[in-house]
């Protein structure tokens, strides 16, 4: 299927690592005011599903949420049938980015390192 070949070996526009830190997301207003338990977290990206997804390159982003808001589920195939009006409506899940590393310290500045590929949703990513 050429839609596997493409997110198997998709072009990279660029790699980007980031810095932020879980509880000083520097809002005034919108702040997701989430009380993250550190140690959970850390947990979660050592975590051998984590680690096996970032060795085998297979953690993909998704940029925004209207594909899967479409779909009505969270976890889209990269090929999803929904129905508009009552019609049927191919939906490509396509991915804009992927992580390719990613850690948290001790005060919660979470270092990760995506690439950010050359796709529709990539392109799109605010930069």
């Amino acid at each position: 299927m050429i839609l596997e070949q493409h997110v198997n070996s998709p072009k990279t526009l660029m790699k980007h690592t980031d810095r932020f830190n879980l509880f000083k997301d520097g809002r005034k207003l919108g702040a997701n005011k989430r009380n993250y338990i550190l140690s959970s977290v850390r947990q979660m990206f050592e975590s051998l599903q984590t680690r096996e997804l970032l060795r085998t390159g297979e953690a993909f982003g998704y940029y925004g949420h209207g594909m899967r808001e479409k779909a009505g589920k969270l976890n889209l195939r990269e090929i999803e049938v929904v129905n508009v009006d009552g019609k049927p409506v191919v939906l490509q899940n396509v991915p804009a980015c992927r992580t390719l590393d990613i850690s948290v310290d001790d005060d919660g500045t979470v270092t990760h390192t995506q690439e950010i590929f050359d796709t529709a949703p990539g392109v799109s990513l605010p930069r």
